[in-house]
């Protein structure tokens, strides 16, 4: 499945289920990430962690894949 958002330049983009799965940077304001899903529904969360000091913002998204 294909993810992609904003998010600031430089700026750590976190995919998790129940443990990470991936990670990406924002480069250009942008950022995008493939993660294999299985087919089902799925909470996902985005984790945004900044690169320096402030509170990481969080995204739940729920995804549903068909096989």
């Amino acid at each position: 499945m294909h993810f992609e958002g904003t998010a600031p330049e430089g700026r750590l983009v976190v995919f998790r289920l129940r443990e990470k799965i991936g990670e990406t940077r924002a480069s250009g304001g942008r950022w995008s990430i493939d993660v294999p899903l299985a087919a089902g529904h799925h909470g996902v969360r985005f984790l945004f962690v900044p690169d320096g000091s402030g509170a990481t913002e969080e995204k739940t998204a729920l995804v549903h894949v068909v096989d």
